[in-house]
């Protein structure tokens, strides 16, 4: 395989919810989910042309179904079908993702990488995603019912975990990274790498240097996270990583406070 025939996608996606999307699930929540993940989109985009190198194209996946599980399913299998159908890398983000400094992954790193309690952000190198992953995929994909949904019972409030899981394809994600570390012996730097590059609300920023992809939690009630999304991105452009840190090490975005 020719390093100049792989292509290098950017894939986010952005899903019409005609029910339900977590806790917004009455008609005003859902157009304010709308509302926030299209602003959350352009802001990710933007700060993806400026920041991350190397990217061929920016895809951007979009269906229509009544509910998140109907969503997320659908697009663990899109993300199959796209790995399978050339020779790509693939870095996908959520939409409440900010790239804040220049982003170098495609061709850095070699091995499906995310961070193990977080699959908001995840790399498939091409040729690095072995099959034994993907059966894990496969095998989480037939097990799902994806039509238990948000207005459905939920999980914790069951006897044996079968009702409503928001984060199902999560648990999904987390399988396949761990089997990998189990089984294909890459836990030193190149993890350890990527990982450093990430940032996730309610964490402490590290002091020593920046990550370039802060995960700012687009469905938190704490926080406004178009507001959130917006400020981050008001200093990533002049390249004001010191009013970053500061901002995500500030009270407000540090702690995460559960909301009644």
């Amino acid at each position: 395989m020719k390093k100049s025939t792989i292509k290098n996608y950017l894939v986010l996606k952005n899903y019409e919810l005609t029910d339900a999307f977590f806790l917004d699930n009455n008609p005003e929540g859902l157009a304010w989910a709308k509302e926030r993940y299209s602003i959350m989109q352009n802001l990710c985009i933007l700060s993806a042309q400026k920041f991350l190198v190397g990217v061929d194209a920016i895809i951007i996946d979009g269906a229509t179904f009544p509910h998140d599980q109907y969503m997320f399913k659908h697009h663990m299998q899109a993300i199959h079908d796209r790995y399978h159908a050339e020779a790509c890398n693939i870095l996908y983000v959520d939409l409440d993702v900010m790239f804040t400094g220049p982003t170098d992954v495609f061709g850095k790193f070699h091995s499906f990488s995310m961070l193990q309690h977080n699959c908001g952000i995840r790399y498939y190198p091409a040729g690095g995603v072995p099959q034994h992953l993907w059966d894990i995929q496969r095998q989480g994909i037939e097990q799902w019912d994806e039509t238990i949904g948000p207005h459905d019972v939920w999980s914790h409030e069951t006897d044996d975990g079968s009702g409503y899981q928001w984060d199902r394809e999560q648990d999904i994600y987390a399988a396949m990274f761990q089997e990998y570390i189990n089984n294909d012996g890459d836990t030193g730097r190149s993890h350890k790498k990527f990982h450093s590059m990430i940032h996730c609300l309610y964490n402490e920023y590290p002091a020593d240097h920046h990550p370039t992809m802060i995960h700012y939690n687009g469905t938190g009630q704490q926080n406004n996270p178009v507001e959130t999304g917006e400020l981050l991105w008001s200093y990533a452009k002049i390249d004001d990583t010191d009013s970053i840190r500061s901002m995500m090490n500030s009270e407000k975005y540090r702690h995460w406070v559960s909301v009644p």
